[in-house]
């Protein structure tokens, strides 16, 4: 077993060495790339497989399709947790318009483990804006029906929190998937905080 301090060195010199790559990972990681998939969008009652290469952040992906495709009225996502930057992404759609309802729901993980300050954050900036629910889960799941006729499920490994490795979603556009998902969404019980 390594000294404390030197296991406490090595954490540290770990952080520094993310640190310093931070910057030209960030430069990678771009919102503009999520309109890359927006051609490989299914048509109705198909699927599309997609392995992401980190290079935008899921929830960038939100917007992106609502400004292809039209006006959401009921935008539903399930994460592990989201960062606070996401949360203003999801609140600015429905701010201007381009959603109805919105309904959240992330895991207990996310309020008990992480920072308080960013889950705080995150509740605050939603608050007003949207059914916000803490649960025991791990789904990841978002639901986009638009107003031109397309029900789209996006789920796989992704949660709308960061970026930067490989992850892989489905895109669905059939109403019978959607309405499977919403349905359980919608019951979601919160989880009470301890």
């Amino acid at each position: 077993m390594l000294p404390a301090n030197l296991v406490h060195k090595t954490q540290q010199d770990r952080k520094a060495a993310l640190k310093r790559k931070l910057p030209a990972l960030r430069t990678l990681i771009r919102p503009a790339n999520a309109r890359a998939i927006l051609p490989h969008l299914p048509a109705p009652g198909e699927r599309t497989e997609i392995i992401l290469r980190g290079d935008f952040v899921l929830c960038d992906l939100i917007p992106a399709i609502i400004a292809e495709r039209g006006y959401c009225p009921h935008l539903r996502c399930t994460t592990l947790g989201l960062s606070p930057a996401n949360a203003l992404t999801l609140a600015d759609l429905h701010r201007k318009g381009r959603t109805g309802k919105l309904t959240l729901v992330v895991s207990h993980y996310f309020r008990h483990v992480n920072s308080a300050d960013i889950f705080a954050q995150v509740k605050k900036t939603l608050a007003a804006v949207c059914t916000l629910r803490v649960s025991r889960m791990h789904c990841k799941v978002i639901l986009i029906p638009t107003a031109s006729g397309d029900f789209y499920t996006i789920s796989g490994s992704g949660n709308l929190r960061t970026s930067g490795c490989l992850e892989q979603i489905a895109i669905t556009n059939d109403r019978t998937t959607h309405d499977f998902h919403a349905g359980w969404i919608d019951t979601v019980e919160e989880e009470p905080e301890k």
